[in-house]
């Protein structure tokens, strides 16, 4: 699995994945991330799938990763994260983790284009709902 990451604003940061993915390196990934954005009370998380993102995952280490998931978005009082899903797979599966990791902190949409999916952050940043 490849993936990149910057931040575009001091609680706004744009995370770019391909490849293969499994449970190991989907873990790796949360870690660091969590790790950059330990500092940030508000998270806008933007995370881009790329069309060719294969995710190899059992129901139980889909849990496994709601919770870690969970357990990163808690460390921040609140925010939003997006997911941005080009094949129907892993669209499927990033809706099925913001059901499990939404709650009254962060809110967390999969959408179809990053112009959505930026136009929902934008949104809620500026209304400040979360």
């Amino acid at each position: 699995m490849a993936f990149t990451w910057q931040f575009e604003s001091d609680e706004c940061v744009v995370i770019r994945i391909s490849g293969q993915a499994g449970y190991k390196e989907i873990v790796n990934f949360l870690d660091e991330i969590r790790k950059e954005t330990s500092r940030c009370p508000e998270i806008y998380e933007l995370i881009i799938c790329s069309q060719d993102l294969h995710v190899e995952l059992s129901s139980d280490l889909a849990q496994l990763v709601a919770d870690r998931l969970l357990e990163n978005l808690r460390a921040h009082e609140s925010g939003a994260l997006a997911f941005v899903c080009g094949s129907d797979h892993v669209f499927g599966l990033c809706r099925q983790l913001g059901m499990r990791v939404e709650n009254d902190q962060m809110l967390v949409d999969v959408f179809r284009t990053e112009s959505e999916a930026r136009d929902w952050l934008l949104k809620l940043r500026s209304l400040n709902t979360v």
